[in-house]
């Protein structure tokens, strides 16, 4: 377990350091903030800056802390289940803190946006560009949507309650509706944001890359996992109905499957983080 604890502390730090080292402020930036003062006290590289971070803690949060909490969720309820992490399931401590860390990184990527905006709403009804309307208007909605889940938690009943089946649709389709706005949201910044999107092709592959793991590790292991599946692979050692009565146990490669899906979560958002970071290159 103490291998384990490594594992997920080094995944959870690495975006921080490259949120971090994305912010890039050299010498010669600050030297042209002071020449290039606004009225509002920002000039125009730190409102740069600020929408940098904002997009790259948008990254980190929904492409790599959330996807991970989900995962575990769907797949890694019978992974180490002989095992606690701090009195609770594994799989639930894991799923706990990835999604509660991608709320933090959601939420400080607004204030960033308003920051870098000055305060003034961007979304519907302000005279912004079509793209940037529909940009912050889904994203502002899927930042509620992903605040109502630690808050709709905290109603949460107990496993054996007769409401609790109400309780995990809810959490459930919440959780989906609000990850889906939000890849809607960075595609239409990635295809219409140039200044700061720069390769829209490599960077759309890039955020589609939770959205494929997940789909292939549950269609995957649907099948691996399944009776059928299981009764012709054991074919000639036990009859299909005595499969029926074991105790089920997840697949070998569910759990190698798992980690290496984190780690593609990972790699795909640093490499999203790094291309942003470059943005305003010539411009």
């Amino acid at each position: 377990m103490s291998k384990f604890l490594v594992i997920f502390t080094i995944l959870a730090i690495f975006p921080a350091i490259s949120w971090a080292a994305s912010l890039n402020f050299t010498t010669e930036h600050q030297n042209q903030a002071v020449a290039e003062t606004s009225e509002a006290g920002l000039t125009k590289e730190q409102r740069r800056q600020f929408s940098k971070a904002h997009a790259i803690l948008m990254i980190l949060g929904w492409l790599f802390f959330v996807p991970t909490g989900f995962l575990f969720a769907r797949l890694g309820r019978d992974l180490y289940k002989e095992q606690q992490l701090f009195g609770s399931a594994v799989w639930f401590q894991i799923h706990r803190v990835s999604n509660f860390l991608g709320v933090i990184c959601i939420v400080t990527s607004i204030l960033c946006i308003f920051i870098s905006t000055q305060f003034h709403w961007k979304g519907t009804g302000s005279g912004s560009k079509y793209w940037t309307e529909w940009h912050t208007d889904l994203g502002v909605i899927s930042t509620v949507l992903a605040v109502a889940q630690p808050l709709n938690s905290l109603l949460r009943c107990g496993p054996t309650h007769s409401k609790r089946v109400y309780f995990n649709w809810a959490h459930r389709i919440t959780g989906i509706l609000g990850y889906s706005l939000a890849f809607i949201t960075i595609i239409i910044a990635a295809v219409n944001f140039k200044k700061i999107w720069n390769e829209p092709v490599l960077e759309i592959v890039l955020v589609s890359v939770p959205t494929v793991f997940a789909f292939a590790l549950f269609a995957g292991f649907g099948v691996l996992e399944s009776d059928r599946f299981r009764s012709k692979s054991e074919f000639g050692k036990k009859k299909r109905s005595s499969i029926k009565l074991e105790k089920f146990e997840p697949h070998i490669l569910r759990a190698p499957a798992i980690f290496m899906s984190i780690g593609a979560f990972l790699a795909g958002a640093l490499a999203l983080s790094l291309l942003v970071a470059n943005g305003y290159k010539n411009v």
